[in-house]
């Protein structure tokens, strides 16, 4: 259990580092009148996580459905 307790608070550090670097993101597509959303980017990143899925032995189906929703923050912080 202390190992898990260890892992889940590294997940929480590290989303909310995430989450800082996706605000600052969000600033700086306001001030130069950038779309919050990047299909190319998003895709790119879909593709990365499907290697990293199987580099790793997570189901691709948690890691997109983890993803979907932190995406789905992101671009709702940057609005």
């Amino acid at each position: 259990r202390r190992e898990i307790d260890t892992i889940d608070k590294a997940i929480i550090e590290k989303l909310s580092e995430r989450l800082q670097a996706v605000q600052k993101i969000g600033e700086y597509k306001k001030q130069h009148n950038i779309t919050v959303q990047d299909p190319n980017r998003e895709a790119k990143l879909y593709i990365k996580l499907n290697q990293l899925s199987q580099e790793h032995q997570v189901p691709l189906e948690l890691v997109t459905h983890i993803y979907d929703y932190i995406m789905n923050h992101s671009r709702g912080m940057q609005e």
